[in-house]
């Protein structure tokens, strides 16, 4: 299909234009050659993503102008669909991308872009550097051997003004598998065994460029032991307590919030 028009999302780091809360998509005739492709949408429109600082956004409407804000993703992924929540990642992996890559990992020349590939090319040595994807691991662990089905949930160092309450991520390390790293991670911040794994669903996360992989489990064995490296506290929480009054959780549009809805909805009381 014939592409109708051109528009850039504008990202600042982890920021997107926005008006009225959702993603301002800017309208251009010409794409600028420091703009990256994102996809093309079901209108045939190709949808591209561009860094704040090489626009100039004081070109657009003089009424959308006013409007615009600068919103984070972690704030607007709760308003968003998945495929919508998916376009606005790849937009920031693949501006990051361009910024990580403009050497040679090699042989330090400075590289050149693909023509048609998501890629950097060394002019000098011709090695071809792609976007890479970090595998991780999240997983939602319940406990049934108890009077209520528990879940749980961990409080990370990095949160401690949030004060959130989540399940356990951690990345893939080389040369082991998805299940491997479930088990490995499990040990290694909170001390216990886990079995009966199931696959849960992923998500794209653009903090730096990671593929979170999520899994159901059935706690085996141990007690509790934390990774005062990674972790503030760890406990089990009844699945009837996760309700307004409970542990501060991660927010819609999270895989983390995916995990803890499905344990509610097949494990409360």
């Amino acid at each position: 299909m014939t592409a109708l028009h051109h528009y850039l999302l504008i990202c600042d780091n982890d920021k997107f234009a926005c008006i009225g809360g959702l993603p301002f998509f800017y309208r251009c005739e010409d794409v600028p050659d420091q703009a990256v492709k994102v996809n093309t949408d079901e209108a045939g429109n190709n949808i591209y993503a561009i860094a704040h600082q090489d626009i100039d956004l004081s070109q657009s409407p003089e009424e959308s102008t006013g409007q615009i804000e600068f919103l984070r993703f972690r704030h607007l992924i709760g308003s968003l669909d998945a495929l919508q929540s998916s376009q606005l990642a790849k937009a920031m992996q693949l501006l990051r991308f361009r910024q990580d890559h403009q050497f040679c990992s090699r042989c330090g020349t400075p590289t050149e872009l693909h023509p048609i590939e998501n890629a950097t090319v060394c002019p000098s040595c011709h090695y071809h550097q792609y976007p890479r994807v970090q595998p991780c691991m999240i997983t939602a662990i319940i406990k049934t051997t108890t009077d209520k089905p528990q879940i749980l949930l961990a409080h990370h160092l990095r949160a401690t003004d949030s004060k959130m309450y989540t399940v356990l991520a951690g990345f893939v390390e080389v040369g082991e598998s998805l299940e491997q790293c479930v088990h490995r991670e499990v040990m290694e911040e909170v001390g216990l065994s886990v079995s009966n794994l199931r696959y849960f669903g992923s998500q794209p996360w653009p903090f730096p460029s990671n593929l979170m992989v999520g899994f159901i489990a059935e706690y085996q064995s141990g007690d509790i032991s934390i990774d005062n490296n990674e972790l503030m506290d760890a406990q089990f929480f009844d699945v009837d307590s996760l309700d307004e009054n409970g542990p501060i959780i991660p927010p819609k549009g999270t895989i983390a919030y995916q995990l803890i809805e499905w344990v509610k909805q097949h494990y409360q009381s």
